[in-house]
């Protein structure tokens, strides 16, 4: 599957993007090259268990494993029917989700599904089939470029990620797959609005819309909203609420039908395991998309059950009502649309709601993977960008400890410790440089102070830690004064500062009489589209970096 798009890149930035979205349920493939960034490829094929490279036609490929010690690891479309294997892992990637459990997962379990364990972690799952996919990603590119090219052009990887703290593991499973270090994260709903947008008649936009994008997946549901600010030169679009969501993808259909099928008919002579499959899959592919809550009656192959016309088994088919099969549904429309109104009454006045993946039809199943390479290819060649990210709304508070000046007014007597070079008492606090709900943008870091002394007679200063903390609350309220009431270490930031002649830096004379180095320093915070980057400045020069995640 193909689709175009305007812009170009230079020879000698030549390489081919290749976008991964790396789903709950199913996973996507597309590419490109920068020299011909107007033709974007959707992998469709994919190895079912044969010596064919090319053995199953799909959008996706199912995010599966299943081991074996004489076969070895099976993934995706090769692993039989009925075998047991790994599924859903990729929600364990983050810490927060993994423990969060509804009600639907709970009711309507997967009798396929293994359990995670000590062997088998969703690190372990996570980077085992991201490398059956680059592999097979890169067999697909030998065939439609030829292995020559391939062999001299730098390949880079996409790889998208829910806007929640998986995105750092994420990150880290891909680099061990083989992915490189010019692995790029983006956020899964941006690169869905990204698509969206792009793909629609800017006529039908003005400034000031808003909108709800609805990303409802196999495993999951989450949600996002969006203003537009700007229509001209480039649409720009901001968000106007921080996401939600839910386990209660399109996936747990198939299990409540499952259920429906053998609480019916398990009794029933004929019935039996291809009996169920075969329901399962003709319900999967036929009568589940087709749905549309006031349709007649469906028809179900069941092939082997011995008539009951009070079942609707009549000839081997089933025969299922609407009113049925609306019941069937009612569990997860209920759980969507409670999400879908919750997420436009924090949004405001919205204009549309937009609806992506497992739940709507046609080429929106690829709109994550095909907006993450629009993505990738704007940001090689800026001149074909139709869409940007004005700036996003900070899910947490985001900060660092200094120590400022005893205030009896504000501060515990408990915490003030006597400072020499001060000559006065202090007390360490947080200092939030971002709150929940603030606007940030991803071309303008955040731009704060830092201040560093150390005894001239202690030795240069040659080297700063700074611990960068994170607090999370489900309301907007201030967040803690001190460390220990709630606050989250989120990574250190280290710099070498032994560079930096000892003349060149500033001395001042303390309270007590000391010289002391006397350094202000800047911390840049850069938020990109799924992770941070904290660095710290000197004389407009950085000495360290570090990566973090963004939620």
């Amino acid at each position: 599957m193909t689709l175009t798009v305007k812009g170009s890149a230079s020879q000698s930035e030549r390489k081919i993007l290749v976008a991964i979205d790396f789903g709950t349920t199913y996973s996507g493939v597309a590419w490109a090259q920068t020299a011909r960034p107007e033709i974007q490829t959707t992998v469709i094929q994919w190895p079912d268990g044969t010596d064919a490279l090319e053995g199953v036609t799909n959008d996706k490929v199912p995010t599966e494993l299943a081991y074996d010690d004489n076969a070895g690891c099976k993934w995706g479309f090769e692993i039989p029917e009925g075998k047991q294997r790994y599924q859903w892992f990729k929600l364990e990637l983050d810490p927060k989700k993994s423990k969060e459990t509804s009600y639907l997962t709970v009711e309507y379990p997967d009798p396929n599904a293994l359990p995670t364990n000590y062997i088998k972690t969703a690190e372990v799952l996570s980077v085992d089939y991201l490398t059956h996919l680059r592999e097979h990603i890169i067999k697909v590119l030998k065939t439609k470029v030829g292995e020559g090219v391939i062999a001299s052009t730098r390949i880079e990887y996409i790889i998208t990620v829910p806007s929640d703290a998986a995105k750092f593991s994420t990150r880290s499973c891909a680099k061990r797959a083989g992915m490189g270090g010019d692995l790029q994260i983006v956020s899964e709903p941006e690169a869905a609005v990204i698509y969206a947008l792009d793909a629609m008649d800017p006529e039908t936009l003005k400034a000031g819309d808003k909108f709800v994008l609805c990303d409802a997946g196999g495993g999951t549901v989450d949600l996002i909203s969006y203003t537009i600010e700007e229509l001209k030169p480039v649409v720009k679009i901001s968000e106007a609420a921080p996401g939600s969501g839910a386990a209660c993808g399109s996936t747990f259909l198939n299990r409540i039908f499952r259920r429906y099928l053998e609480t019916t008919f398990s009794d029933n002579d004929g019935w039996d395991d291809d009996t169920l499959g075969g329901a399962l899959e003709r319900f999967e592919t036929i009568a589940k998309r087709r749905f549309n809550g006031d349709q007649e009656d469906v028809v179900i192959p069941v092939p082997g059950l011995t008539n009951d016309r009070s079942k609707g088994v009549m000839r081997g088919k089933l025969t299922m009502s609407a009113s049925t099969l609306r019941n069937i549904f009612e569990p997860i429309v209920t759980t969507i649309t409670a999400l879908v109104t919750s997420q436009i009454r924090a949004t405001g006045d919205v204009k549309a709601v937009l609806l992506r993946s497992g739940y709507s039809a046609c080429e929106r199943v690829t709109a994550v993977v095909r907006g993450a390479l629009i993505k990738a290819l704007a940001q090689a060649s800026p001149e074909a960008s139709r869409i940007t990210i004005g700036s996003r709304v900070a899910r947490k508070a985001y900060g660092f400890e200094v120590n400022v000046a005893f205030d009896p007014a504000k501060h515990q007597q408990s915490r003030k410790f006597w400072n020499e070079c001060h000559g006065m008492y202090r007390i360490n606090v947080v200092d939030w440089l971002v709150k929940k709900g603030d606007a940030i943008k991803e071309t303008e870091p955040v731009v704060v102070n830092y201040i560093d002394s150390k005894m001239v007679g202690y030795g240069q200063l040659s080297s700063i830690r700074c611990n960068l903390y994170s607090f999370e609350c489900p309301t907007n309220r201030n967040p803690p004064l001190h460390v220990d009431q709630g606050a989250k270490l989120l990574v250190t930031l280290t710099a070498n500062l032994s560079s930096i002649p000892t003349k060149e830096m500033p001395k001042h004379t303390g309270a007590d009489g000391q010289t002391y180095f006397h350094c202000s320093f800047e911390i840049r915070v850069t938020f990109h589209s799924a992770h941070t980057t904290y660095s710290l400045w000197y004389n407009n020069k950085c000495y360290g970096a570090v990566d973090a995640e963004y939620a």
